[in-house]
């Protein structure tokens, strides 16, 4: 992704009061009051294409606006900060507080970071105690952070428009499954030793009820309202 593709998703992830679909892509879980960690699905899927699925990333807040992001991409760390906000160390404490001591409690043992700017890049990485390696690139060894408590996400319900977008991607499943069915009945024959028909019309097609019985129970469990209370109908 481009510098200028992630500041796009900031923006858009400061939006409020409207949803578009590739909005309903970006799933938000809270890390703490200020960094979120996010998934983002950038296109609808499309199958054939290498690589495709999701990007992760940390979103970092100041006064309540997104204004800083971590492109994590496993063996190297991207970070964007909006212009405004620069020179704040926004990014240096939320890896530092919350983005490493997750990483490494979720099984990281070494990060690497690579930078453009060969002395702005050096001088970050020192501060959060990265070994420069070679021209535009940094390790550090994340045991260091083996003292620090688990960070632990807060649990959210999805809202309404969240739950309206997830019935949307069930149906959708369904409407491939049954792309695939007709194909295969035109060419072939009879299907139904593939149990399309019971994937279609048994699996996907609860699948809506089975999601909202298994939210209702976790919101009993973590205390959340119920969410019958703003089903759609």
């Amino acid at each position: 992704m481009t510098h200028e593709s992630i500041e796009a998703l900031i923006h858009l992830l400061n939006q409020t009061g409207s949803r578009d679909r590739q909005r309903d892509r970006m799933f938000v879980s809270a890390l703490n009051e200020w960094v979120d960690f996010v998934i983002v699905w950038r296109e609808e899927p499309r199958g054939g294409i290498a690589g495709e699925g999701s990007a992760r990333f940390y979103f970092i807040k100041d006064n309540g606006q997104y204004v800083a992001v971590v492109y994590d991409m496993d063996d190297d760390l991207h970070a964007v900060t909006l212009p405004s906000h620069r020179g704040r160390g926004l990014v240096t404490k939320a890896l530092d507080d919350v983005i490493l001591p997750k990483l490494w409690h979720e099984g990281r043992r070494r990060q690497t970071v690579t930078f453009e700017n060969h002395d702005a890049g050096a001088r970050f990485a020192k501060r959060l105690g990265f070994v420069v390696t070679e021209p535009g690139k940094a390790e550090k060894n994340l045991p260091v952070y083996a003292s620090r408590p688990p960070v632990v996400p807060i649990k959210r319900p999805l809202s309404r428009s969240e739950l309206s977008a997830l019935r949307i991607d069930i149906a959708r499943a369904k409407l491939y499954v049954t792309m695939v069915k007709e194909r295969l009945d035109l060419a072939y024959g009879d299907t139904a030793d593939l149990y399309l028909d019971e994937i279609i019309y048994e699996e996907l097609g609860t699948l809506d009820d089975q999601c909202e019985d298994f939210m209702e129970r976790a919101h009993r469990r973590l205390g959340f309202p119920s969410i019958f209370a703003y089903r759609e109908d």
